[in-house]
């Protein structure tokens, strides 16, 4: 086969993933609490929230300039944002993975990625269909160069996407933890002064641009999340949907932890912590919530299971057994708690 139509055809199939992916993520999702498109670039779809800045200021200025509808913008800038992350997230596969291999974890990646944010687990509720986040896109984006930036130790870059990151959505805190958590081995006096640098510009971004246009805070939903989610859960059989909200790679990273390299094992407290926050203050049922965490734990389970494919040893920790379990005993006292305190109250 000649290699250049052989090239053509693969960067053919890649263009038809990205585009499909658009349209689908657009067209079977609901846009967040309003009914029309324009409502979701006005900064006021979000009244309770830090409002997402970047996306729509991108498309007001894309406005100014491109004479299309704001439907036309939308999907242009979303289109743009998914091959972005492709190329991203390809570039990231490609440090650990020769190029080919990378491409073809970047397809994998993009066939796995509607279980999260296309499905609609919200039939739980009787809803039609999931919710469209203008943001949500771009924070894939955003993690995704924001994990190869701290694993090349490339600072200054890192503190660029994190201040576009934070303008995006405050989930962008993870990538100011992801510093001492990817390079924990080097010793913390070696990762503290970026980690301190990163996170002043996260917080000098929230608290100076991000929360501006918060009008209240809705205490009264935030204290109803955890329950919510909880009876959601374990109402009925809803906690079997779980597996599938994460794309079930929280399954392969249980059977395949000893395969993991060591210097991503750190990032299952991440996901973790940030999953123990969403417990907290979002709606389970919203899987689209769990995408930042799918993408951070994508890449070591792919290692671990090339290694278990080339039939290499696993890589096994001596007096490693208090932080293997600790994840696993957490989520117990998480599941037993309300149990618990439901017993002793009543």
């Amino acid at each position: 086969m000649n290699a250049d139509f052989f090239r053509y055809k693969t960067r053919f199939a890649t263009l038809a993933f990205l585009f499909a992916y658009t349209w689908l993520h657009l067209n079977l999702t609901l846009i967040y609490g309003v009914s029309r498109l324009w409502h979701l670039i006005d900064f006021s779809t979000y009244p309770s929230l830090p409002q997402p800045l970047l996306m729509p200021g991108i498309v007001q200025l894309l406005q100014k300039y491109l004479p299309l509808t704001t439907a036309e913008i939308v999907f242009l800038v979303e289109f743009l944002l998914v091959t972005l992350f492709y190329l991203v997230l390809n570039a990231l596969l490609g440090i650990e993975f020769k190029k080919d291999q990378a491409r073809l974890l970047s397809w994998l990646f993009f066939l796995l990625l509607p279980l999260v944010t296309v499905i609609n687990y919200c039939y739980t509720y009787h809803a039609a269909a999931p919710w469209f986040y203008s943001g949500d896109t771009a924070s894939l984006l955003f993690i995704c160069s924001g994990f190869f930036m701290c694993l090349q130790s490339r600072w200054y870059a890192l503190y660029a996407i994190i201040f576009l990151a934070t303008l995006n959505q405050p989930g962008s805190f993870l990538l100011v933890l992801l510093i001492p958590a990817l390079h924990w081995q080097r010793g913390m006096a070696s990762v503290l002064k970026p980690a301190l640098i990163a996170l002043s510009i996260y917080l000098i971004t929230l608290f100076g641009f991000g929360l501006f246009s918060t009008r209240s805070i809705p205490w009264a939903t935030i204290s109803d999340s955890f329950m919510n989610n909880y009876h959601w859960l374990f109402a009925g059989t809803n906690s079997l949907l779980l597996l599938f909200c994460f794309a079930g790679l929280p399954l392969f990273w249980f059977a395949f932890y000893d395969y993991i390299p060591l210097n991503y094992r750190p990032i299952r407290f991440l996901a973790l912590g940030y999953f123990l926050v969403l417990f907290t203050l979002s709606h389970f049922s919203q899987a689209r919530i769990f995408e930042d965490i799918v993408l951070l734990m994508y890449l070591p389970i792919c290692l671990a299971l090339k290694r278990w494919l080339i039939k290499l040893p696993p890589l096994v920790q001596t007096n490693s057994y208090g932080s293997r379990y600790a994840v696993l005993a957490l989520l117990g006292l998480i599941i037993t708690l309300p149990l618990l305190l439901q017993g002793a109250l009543f």
